[in-house]
């Protein structure tokens, strides 16, 4: 079985591969190497298939116009004999790397749809998994949405996931060449009994999921999406803040809320635990919630745009995970006199505290200031009494010039009378005031503001001194001979 995708491209693939077997199938037709020509008569079958296929409303015309939106491929389709062609075709020099022809040919003997494909051909399968089975399933006049989850059902109720067999859909194991073949029946309409049986065996088992390799959510926000059976799944969102959205042809089933506790159980998002312990929902009634969790049945414009081309018989369930975290993770960096607001998502700050204030500070809007070399801990308290806390590293104390140049506490700086030193200060906090002291007033001083970042120390009359500028409570003690 394959994992769980990663990313939902605007067409939904359905996810179909495969599990034990070892069918007897059909031969391959002959084409000329160059040309594709063959001289086989097109079947009836074959000619209502690709009718079927590139008919206006289609899966595959409406992914070509999803496809023209962004002006780079599109979709070419072209019946010779009994091989249906399908181009993936760039529009532009720029992407001819990404050209492929997919063949698909009819059996007239079998009366199966057959292709081959290696086992990185992914666009193979692709177009096979969702163009192809659409138009085999309106030829045969079935619901599109069930022959697709019969496909999916097979491989979530055989035990092996290297090859596949069913009534209707074969996948085989790799050849001496590693190249697997795919057969879908095509000929006459399924046996409703078979179809319902193998669909209604498949659902959202924990060992399935295993399988997909679902992992814990983390922090990173993340968009998965499958279809097994009946079923569609498609998770958006992060453990602290996530959308998981489960829908089942022909309404919510007992075994569907059994498929998305076990959904929920192993993607583990803040508060899976109370929801695995106390969600009440029934199919009749599948609302409920917590402070963690929300179970609703989602209207139309809270549908993930990936279940958008899913049949009328769809139903929904959805369940939504808001705890309160930081947007930034679990801690951030700053170099000194740097800012950054911290971001709560899900909660209302009634209060702010640093632990180290002499490190990083904390202002009543939540933005952190870094004031010298060091970590602290800001907590944030919310209004329902909740603490959040976040790690600050500060990985620089400020630094001074003197003069132009790198400040040195062992050189003595020399000034005429009436004149000044200046100092730059960098990584001075905004809101900290500078503290200056002479050790000999009469000799030097500081004449700037204590806001300054630019700070003069005027020689005062010959003699030497040490002005001690602080900076964010860093101290440079800076020794002064005045001539």
């Amino acid at each position: 079985m394959r994992k769980i995708t990663k990313t939902i491209a605007s067409v939904a693939v359905s996810v179909m591969v495969a599990v034990s077997m070892t069918p007897a199938l059909p031969a391959m037709v002959t084409y000329a190497a160059e040309t594709g020509e063959t001289t086989e008569k097109t079947s009836p079958i074959a000619q209502d298939i690709f009718d079927k296929l590139v008919a206006e409303g289609s899966t595959y015309s409406e992914g070509n116009k999803d496809l023209a939106k962004y002006g780079k491929f599109h979709f070419k389709a072209v019946l010779n004999g009994n091989r249906i062609t399908v181009s993936f075709v760039p529009d532009s020099e720029d992407y001819n790397k990404y050209k492929q022809d997919c063949f698909y040919d009819y059996d007239e003997e079998s009366g199966c749809i057959v292709c081959n494909a290696t086992e990185d051909d992914t666009n193979t399968l692709w177009i096979f998994s969702y163009y192809i089975v659409d138009a085999v399933a309106d030829h045969l006049g079935m619901d599109s949405e069930v022959l697709r989850a019969y496909l999916t059902a097979v491989e979530a109720t055989q035990e092996k996931d290297d090859v596949l067999t069913s009534e209707y859909y074969n996948y085989s194991a790799p050849d001496e060449h590693g190249i697997r073949t795919i057969s879908l029946y095509a000929k006459s309409e399924y046996d409703k009994n078979i179809v319902s049986k193998v669909i209604e065996e498949a659902y959202f088992t924990p060992e399935t999921l295993e399988t997909l390799e679902v992992s814990a959510l983390t922090s990173e926000n993340t968009s998965q999406y499958c279809n097994l059976g009946k079923y569609h799944l498609y998770v958006d969102g992060n453990k602290n803040d996530v959308t998981i959205t489960l829908s089942e042809y022909n309404g919510i089933s007992e075994q569907g809320i059994e498929s998305l506790k076990n959904i929920i159980n192993a993607f583990q998002p803040e508060g899976y635990e109370d929801f695995i312990a106390n969600y009440k929902g029934t199919p009749s009634e599948l609302a409920d919630s917590s402070e963690a969790w929300k179970v609703v049945v989602p209207d139309a414009d809270l549908i993930p745009e990936a279940f958008k081309q899913l049949n009328e018989g769809t139903n929904f369930v959805q369940v939504t995970f808001a705890t309160p975290y930081f947007w930034d993770g679990e801690e951030v960096s700053l170099k000194a006199g740097e800012t950054q607001y911290l971001f709560l998502n899900n909660g209302q700050v009634s209060k702010w505290e640093s632990s180290n204030k002499k490190v990083a500070t904390i202002s009543d809007n939540g933005t952190v200031t870094g004031l010298k070399k060091g970590t602290a801990t800001i907590t944030a308290t919310l209004d329902n009494g909740e603490k959040l806390s976040i790690k600050v590293n500060v990985t620089t104390n400020p630094t001074i010039k003197v003069n132009g140049k790198k400040f040195s506490k062992t050189k003595t700086y020399t000034v005429k009378k009436g004149k000044s030193l200046t100092v730059k200060i960098n990584g001075k906090a905004a809101d900290v005031k500078n503290a200056y002291s002479s050790s000999n007033k009469k000799v030097a001083k500081v004449t700037s503001k204590k806001t300054a970042t630019t700070v003069k120390i005027k020689g005062v009359k010959k003699g030497k001194a040490t002005v001690t500028v602080k900076v964010n409570g860093v101290s440079f003690k800076i020794k002064v001979k005045v001539k």
